[in-house]
């Protein structure tokens, strides 16, 4: 190797410093280098877990909130149809409370105006009394005695009463 230009010593001094740099660069950079390489690999992994953990949470929270929402409008569908049902009620309670009352004011006004023709009837029939009276004491004069004309009146009272109660 002399030939070469190659010196042994000097070679095995350079492997030998080699080996020795190789050493202290794996000791003091290679193996903490690795060494943090390895905890940022496991906590991205970890980083990664708790992002798909995160996901899955999220999709079971969306999941319960679809739910929630979906009760919650049935609720209110519910609701809905109660507060019809109800409306419907009072309108059907007031529509018939209405009914009841109009039948009534419509009695009491039929009654009312049965009395009044009932009166008027009664006032008519007295009138005719004495209208007849004064024809009948006209035409007979007023000499005639009370008691004929007595006679007269409640005789034609009561033809009166027998037209009316063949009228009615």
């Amino acid at each position: 190797m002399e030939k070469l230009g190659i010196d042994i010593r000097l070679l095995g001094f350079q492997i030998f410093n080699f080996l020795i740099i190789i050493l202290l660069l794996n000791k003091l950079v290679f193996q903490p280098l690795s060494q943090k390489m390895d905890e940022r690999k496991k906590l991205i992994e970890k980083g990664l877990g708790k992002e798909l953990e995160a996901d899955k949470k999220l999709a079971e929270i969306e999941i319960e909130k679809q739910k929630m929402i979906a009760s919650t409008q049935k609720d209110i569908d519910g609701m809905m149809v109660d507060a019809a049902k109800k409306v419907e009620n009072f309108r059907t309670e007031l529509l018939e409370n209405t009914k009841k009352e109009s039948d009534a004011l419509i009695k009491r006004t039929k009654d009312q105006l049965a009395g009044e023709k009932e009166e008027m009837l009664s006032k008519a029939k007295e009138e005719m009394v004495e209208l007849t009276m004064d024809a009948v004491k006209t035409v007979l004069g007023e000499n005639k005695t009370s008691g004929m004309i007595d006679n007269l009146n409640k005789k034609a009272i009561e033809k009166l009463w027998q037209k009316d109660k063949t009228q009615s």
